[in-house]
């Protein structure tokens, strides 16, 4: 399976992101177009929390119809990313990690 890797920062973080546009030929053979898989994982700092991943490592499959209309793997990923940063537990999160500890 070949995979287009890049990485992109967003808001000081850097993501590695992976890109298999059409990751099962048999769903690509049945269907008539491909499921892709995209892999995310946060470089910088090494596995920190992003608004859609606790972990630092998000796995997803998206059939290429619906990643097209998003607007391609990067566009879709900064906007996911950019949607749950306004959720109020990522900010606050993100505010106790940027806070220097006082102990």
């Amino acid at each position: 399976m070949n995979k287009d890797v890049f990485t992109i920062n967003w808001q000081g973080y850097e993501i590695q992101i992976s890109y298999a546009a059409s990751a099962y030929k048999a769903f690509e053979r049945i269907y008539g177009y491909g499921m892709s898989h995209i892999e995310l994982e946060t470089l910088t700092p090494e596995r920190a929390a992003l608004p859609i991943t606790e972990t630092g490592y998000r796995s997803i499959h998206i059939a290429a119809p619906q990643l097209e209309e998003a607007g391609g793997v990067e566009a879709m990923i900064i906007n996911a990313l950019d949607e749950a940063a306004q959720k109020r537990e990522w900010k606050e999160a993100e505010l106790a990690r940027r806070q220097l500890s006082l102990f």
